[in-house]
Parts: structure tokens; C-alpha cells; sequence
């Protein structure tokens, strides 16, 4: 019998993708961010400023699920296939229907650059990075198993130094996504094994995450006030959590992760099964730039709302509204293409044990 999955982590995946990743993609693909005038400021600006910079904070945050759970998991290579092909399906599937809608033309290159997006994305985006450190997930548990709690730790402190306090320090708008991801990965196990003294109760969890949130939001907001009297100023607020490897960044994944883990909530069928189209929300809504301009673009033409007062609002009826249509298309795939192929697939794995046995 399959765990039931804790819905506070599952409402924490909805929240990711809701709150962080998808407003973030609304304002930078639309063009948007582009419209923020310093001489000028208003509060939609201070928005597009805010979720600009945060979305990316939301891949420590699921790099950070992964690592808690799958260090006492093992490996199985059914679920990497699972995860592999529902990438690929939509990949290739969304490329083809634009193709065939004259919203992308057709190439041999193109076709096979979608066939192939998980290996050819590692380093370079989220997705086939992330690919990339679950395949390496094994053999990252035996390195944490043979380490006590101070050698995860003094690890965990060296990779970040290397991969996020040098970058923070230098603005670097380059650096190691897989590297960086391992190092977020192992950061997750070591919350499980041996979380720190200090944030073992409710209060700190909750201080801890009100701090983050007031660095945070001071610098956005801080930075994008001074741009005002010093135009280009706008360029340094990636110096606060634009990149996913900034020390803030890292620091406020850690505490919403912190938080929602604590959350007490009855198990909800509901919430849990929303989540499990987390991905393929994202496979869907952040497909290509065919799949951005079309969305915010042409559909919700985001630059034209951008100067309403009412834009708050339609910015949020328009990632809700994306979200929710995305997870019925996921949920239905899962029913008529996932769940069908690998019973299949189980049935006869568990024939040939029976046969060998």
C-alpha cells in the first residue's frame, strides 16, 4: 500500500508554484518587469519588482523537499522513468500542437532539442539539473550515511560557501546549477537527520521565517525606493535573491520549508491530489518561449493591465486560473496515459519475478 503523502508538504508544492514560480514567470515573460520606470514609481512596479526576484528562490525549495524525503528512499528506477517520460510527453506533445496551430515552426533540430530537454537542460535549468542530482540521489545517501552530523554539516557550510556566499559577494549572474543543487539536496537531508537545536520549535521556525521575509522584502523594496535617485541601481537587487544559489534565497527556502513542515493539518485528499500535478504545472506553463508569449502575451496581455489598479487582482486570476487549467490537463494525463502504461508495466515486472522465483 502506497504512503499517504503528509498534505502540509503537498500544500507547500501548491504554494511554491502559485506564489513563487509561476507570478514570478507572469511579470519577466510578459515583459512586464520591463515597463518598472524609476522616475516614476508606482505599486504595481514594487509588485513586478517583488516576484521578479523571488521565483527562484522556489527551486531550493523543491530541491530542499527532495533531499529531506529521498535520503531515507531509495532509488527506484520506475520513478525516474515516470518523472523522465512525463517531462518528455510534454515537451514534445506542447512543441507539436504549437507546430500544428502555426504558433512554432517545424525542424528536425527543434524536435529532437525537445526529445532530448532533460539531458540537454542539465546545468542550465531547473528540470534536467534537478534530473541530474535524482539520478545521483544514491549514491549522495551513502555519502551522507559514512558522514556523522558535523561532517554533513562542516560539508554542507563548505558547498555553500563555494556556490552561494562567493556569487552573493561577486553578483555573478553564472554558476554551477548541478553543483548548487546537490549542495541544496544535502541541506535537505541533514533538516531531517540532525536539524539544528535552534529552530526545533514552532516559535523560532516562525521568527526565523519572519526574519527572512523582512531582509527579504526590505532589500527588494529598499533597492527599488533608492532607484529613484540613482538610476541603474535596479541592476544590484539580484545581490539580495534573484538566483536561486543567493545566500537569501537559500536561507528563505530554508525557512518556508521550515514552516509548512510544522504545519499540524489532517490529511486532505483534495490538497494531495492537486500536488501531484506540481510538475506538470510547470512542464506546461514554463514550455517555451512560444508557451510565455502566448500566455501572457496574446491571452492575458499582461502589459496592457500592467498600469491598472486592478492589476494585482488580474494577476492573480490569471496564475490561478493557469494553474488550475494545467493540473486538470495533468490529471488527466496521469488517468488515461500514466496510470495505464505503468500498471502495465508493474504487471510485468511482477510476472517475470514470479517466473524467476
Amino acid at each position: 500500500m502506497a504512503k499517504v503523502r503528509d498534505s502540509n508538504i503537498e500544500l507547500y508544492r501548491i504554494f511554491l508554484m502559485v506564489v513563487l514560480i509561476m507570478p514570478c514567470h507572469y511579470i519577466m515573460s510578459s515583459g512586464a518587469i520591463g515597463l518598472v520606470d524609476s522616475s516614476h514609481l508606482t505599486f504595481n512596479m514594487y509588485l513586478a519588482e517583488f516576484f521578479s526576484r523571488t521565483g527562484r528562490m522556489g527551486n531550493n525549495c523543491f530541491l530542499l523537499i527532495t533531499g529531506y524525503f529521498m535520503c531515507r528512499h531509495n532509488f527506484t528506477w520506475l520513478k525516474f522513468s515516470k518523472i523522465f517520460l512525463q517531462v518528455t510527453f510534454y515537451a514534445v506533445t506542447i512543441y507539436l500542437l504549437f507546430v500544428l496551430f502555426s504558433r512554432a515552426e517545424f525542424s528536425i533540430r527543434s524536435l529532437y532539442a525537445y526529445l532530448f530537454s532533460i539531458p540537454k537542460g542539465i546545468g542550465s535549468d531547473f528540470i534536467g539539473s534537478f534530473m541530474a542530482v535524482y539520478l545521483l540521489s544514491p549514491f549522495l545517501n551513502k555519502l551522507i550515511d559514512a558522514l556523522d552530523p558535523r561532517g554533513l554539516r562542516n560539508l554542507i557550510i563548505t558547498l555553500v560557501a563555494i556556490f552561494s556566499v562567493c556569487y552573493t559577494m561577486t553578483g555573478s549572474p553564472k554558476f554551477d546549477m548541478v553543483g548548487w543543487y546537490i549542495t541544496v539536496y544535502l541541506t535537505g537531508a541533514y533538516l531531517r537527520i540532525c536539524p539544528p537545536h535552534f529552530l526545533n520549535t514552532r516559535k523560532n521556525v516562525n521568527l526565523f521565517l519572519i526574519l527572512n521575509l523582512l531582509i527579504v522584502f526590505g532589500s527588494i523594496l529598499g533597492i527599488t525606493f533608492l532607484s529613484q535617485y540613482k538610476p541603474g541601481v535596479l541592476s544590484f537587487a539580484q545581490i539580495s535573491i534573484e538566483q536561486s544559489n543567493y545566500i537569501m534565497s537559500y536561507s528563505c527556502a530554508i525557512a518556508f520549508f521550515l514552516f509548512f513542515k510544522n504545519i499540524k493539518m489532517p490529511n486532505s485528499t483534495i490538497i494531495n491530489t492537486i500536488a501531484t500535478a506540481t510538475l506538470g504545472v510547470l512542464c506546461i506553463h514554463e514550455h517555451s518561449r512560444e508557451m510565455h508569449h502566448f500566455l501572457y502575451r496574446d491571452l492575458f496581455n499582461v502589459k496592457e493591465h500592467f498600469t491598472s489598479g486592478w492589476f494585482p487582482l488580474y494577476m492573480a486570476g490569471c496564475v490561478i486560473l493557469t494553474y488550475l487549467t494545467c493540473v486538470a490537463i495533468d490529471l488527466i494525463r496521469q488517468r488515461f496515459l500514466e496510470r495505464p502504461l505503468f500498471n502495465a508495466i508493474e504487471k510485468i515486472i511482477k510476472k517475470r519475478n514470479n517466473t524467476t522465483l
